[in-house]
């Protein structure tokens, strides 16, 4: 009473002081739920940012990949200097994805998710979606995934899918620290996500590499792509073991011909589009041949390691002693302990040499391309002495 006596526009300040008040909070609100919305995490990536007196001043005029290479094994004490890196290793049913990905996977440094996109395909086959919307709905999946966002729906997939857990250290993990994966939420999941500084994913149902630009164009995202080929015989003889009754049944009894075809023009496109990389491209991309990775797995693992720019994890070289040298071949259809040289030339022992001819006959073209020869009789089929790769 004595302020409003004193001050007659008193009433009228206040009022104004409330209502200025109320629109800063509003404004703050807005812009923080904007931040959390988008994934950003301010205070983090500032932290994580290279210093320019870490780079000296010849590789500060390299590209980050020349940089990368010069950088030594995590055994030496070198530590991790691609901050934000999101890596998508990109292959097709039975082409040995779960091995390669498991290269990624062993590394304590790396938040490895598997298989994703088999949601999307679960919720298009079960009429959830319509067809036309598939690739939207992968790319906005993919997009919340290497930004440490949950959807409920893909939580949910987590607690029904025991591969998608199974195969992943972190998502296991997370799981086990909260009392199992029915206990773990969204937020769980994210924070654990953004307690690593990569996030990388193998994914099997992806069409088009260009689904990916947004993510490098439009949000500047250092993201790296692994391309995994696979010889589509063996292919053909991955995906025979899958059935019945299997060793004296051809292709096309099995109904795998049409399977076959659809994966060799899958290879054509994206060998098509890596051989005319657009700009965006350059420097993010990688083609791996399974066969190559079989053979020399721990040659290859380091060179993958020095195409993401990434000190060789000694977690990672442990795990390739262990469960590459294996004396038979496991029956799990996703067992990634085998004796890896003899799973990338098990074809030229279990397939019909009629099968072989029905591949070549539709897939010659695309398999030259990649380095995989034509065979011309079942004596140099059956003999393993012949190196049937060039390139």
């Amino acid at each position: 009473m004595v302020l409003t006596a004193r001050y007659p526009n008193f009433c009228k300040i206040r009022r104004r002081m409330k209502k200025f008040a109320l629109g800063v909070l509003f404004v703050f609100m807005a812009v923080f739920n904007i931040m959390v919305y988008n994934g950003y995490q301010v205070i983090y990536t500032a932290s994580q940012q290279p210093r320019l007196s870490d780079i000296s001043t010849a590789e500060s005029k390299r590209s980050l990949q020349d940089v990368g290479e010069t950088w030594k094994s995590v055994d030496n004490g070198i530590v991790n200097r691609q901050p934000g890196l999101r890596i998508i290793l990109v292959g097709a049913f039975r082409t040995g994805s779960t091995f390669i990905g498991e290269m990624l996977n062993q590394n304590p440094s790396i938040f490895y998710m598997f298989e994703p996109l088999r949601l999307v395909h679960d919720i298009v086959h079960g009429n959830l979606i319509s067809k036309d919307l598939e690739n939207s709905t992968k790319f906005e999946l993919i997009e919340n995934l290497f930004n440490c966002r949950f959807p409920t729906y893909y939580v949910h997939h987590l607690r029904h899918w025991e591969y998608a857990v199974y195969e992943s250290r972190e998502i296991k993990r997370t799981c086990r620290s909260n009392g199992g994966c029915g206990q773990t939420t969204a937020e769980d999941f994210s924070d654990s996500c953004k307690s690593r500084e990569i996030v990388a994913m193998k994914v099997i149902r992806l069409d088009s590499l260009e689904l990916l630009k947004p993510l490098v164009v439009e949000q500047g995202m250092n993201l790296k792509i692994i391309h995994l080929v696979r010889d589509p015989r063996g292919v053909a003889n991955s995906r025979k073991t899958l059935y019945r009754s299997w060793e004296n049944r051809s292709i096309d009894k099995l109904g795998l011909t049409d399977s076959l075809k659809q994966y060799c023009q899958w290879m054509a496109d994206l060998t098509y589009f890596s051989s005319n990389l657009p700009e965006w491209m350059k420097g993010r991309y990688k083609i791996l041949r399974y066969e190559d990775a079989a053979m020399e797995p721990l040659q290859t693992a380091k060179a993958i390691y020095r195409y993401l720019g990434l000190p060789f994890s000694k977690s990672v070289r442990l795990w390739l002693g262990r469960n590459t040298k294996q004396d038979a071949l496991t029956t799990n259809n996703m067992n990634t302990k085998r004796n890896s040289t003899a799973a990338s030339q098990a074809w030229r022992t279990r397939l019909a040499f009629r099968d072989v001819k029905i591949i070549q006959s539709f897939c010659s073209k695309q398999m030259k391309s990649v380095g995989y020869q034509i065979i011309d009789s079942e004596n140099e089929m059956r003999n393993l002495a012949i190196n049937i790769l060039s390139g």
